[in-house]
């Protein structure tokens, strides 16, 4: 077998492939077998349709055709292993010579993984990390969430006295007085004193939170556009399809349906896909990045920690197939691993 392999612009790789005919005709009976499991020809039961008969009706070159597909599933993937090729997704394929006792030759195309030179992530990181910020919550603060606390308490009261009433105005109802026993009538604290300390401490948790999200996203947004690479459209889509799933998932939780929403902002699922593409090059290029970094720091998580995560999460995810769930988790781990390595 004759195999040339050409690295092409974009992140690809064309594969070009000659294989003797002896491999191919090898195929032919198992090829026909094939043909006769789906071939309805009048006279003759499913699947035993005599070969003359069905070379008759549709000629060799259906036979070929079905024995070169044959041939390509076992090639193909030998070819990739052997070459350590580390491809992203189903290659395009081109036949360029098949014809009976001869040999047969194609063309494959393929997405690979790019060749990735890191900057110095680790002097980038010590840049950002020597400007954390001081997170401070405010009176204002603290009071416009308690009010917000108030106005939910006044509007959940209302529906439980007036379940049918669903005109009303939210900004128009009483709110109950901020004192002790509003407080109490919250959960398990003691007094206002107690509710406004605790109040204040989640929202401080919060802030410091978005506070680290916005600095891991400057971080690893300067580290990406040090970073020289070209990132393969199908991973670019990929992200996209990510991007669309949550957009759904997020109008299903707010109680709306994907299309009414499409039909709001006046805009076709194509038209937000053509807006997300430079955003989704984007995230996809950090993954890549996120992923070199675990390369060459060694990074991956190990098979106990992510098998822990998948039984965790198997009540919750009971239809979704355990490799998806152990992918999803292996990435999620290593992302963290990385950030943390990072961060120290």
């Amino acid at each position: 077998m004759k195999v040339d392999i050409k690295e092409l612009e974009k992140s690809q790789v064309e594969i070009s492939v000659e294989v003797p005919a002896s491999v191919l005709m090898e195929k032919w009976a198992p090829a026909i077998k094939e043909i006769q499991k789906l071939a309805e020809v009048d006279g003759f039961r499913k699947g035993h349709v005599p070969e003359h008969v069905l070379l008759t009706k549709f000629g060799d070159m259906a036979v070929l055709e079905e024995a070169a597909q044959m041939v390509m599933n076992e090639v193909y993937p030998k070819i990739v292993l052997e070459h350590k090729l580390e491809v992203l997704g189903a290659p395009s394929i081109k036949i360029t010579k098949l014809a009976k006792d001869n040999p047969f030759a194609f063309v494959a195309v393929a997405p690979v993984l790019p060749n990735i030179d890191l900057p110095d992530y680790k002097k980038i990181t010590k840049d950002f990390s020597n400007k954390k910020e001081e997170v401070v919550v405010t009176d204002e603060e603290l009071s416009l969430t308690l009010k917000e606390i108030q106005q939910s308490h006044a509007h959940q009261a209302h529906h439980d006295a007036h379940p049918d009433d669903h005109d009303h105005n939210h900004g128009e109802l009483p709110l109950p007085e901020l004192n002790d026993e509003f407080a109490k009538s919250l959960g398990d604290f003691k007094d206002l004193s107690e509710l406004k300390d605790k109040v204040r401490a989640n929202l401080q948790k919060e802030k410091e939170n978005r506070a680290i999200d916005k600095r891991r996203l400057e971080m690893f947004n300067a580290i990406a556009d040090a970073t020289n690479v070209t990132v393969p459209q199908i991973l670019i889509e990929s992200e996209i399809d990510r991007m669309v799933a949550q957009l759904k998932h997020d109008v299903r939780q707010l109680g709306g349906t994907y299309e009414d929403y499409l039909s709001h902002i006046k805009k076709a699922e194509d038209d937000l896909r053509a807006e997300w593409q430079g955003e989704a090059e984007r995230r996809a290029k950090v993954q890549l990045i996120l992923n070199k970094i675990a390369q060459v720091e060694k990074l991956a998580p190990s098979d106990e920690e992510v098998a822990a995560q998948v039984e965790q999460a198997r009540s919750m995810y009971k239809d979704v197939d355990e490799e998806r769930l152990q992918g999803y988790f292996f990435q999620v781990l290593q992302n963290q691993n990385v950030m943390t390595f990072l961060e120290k």
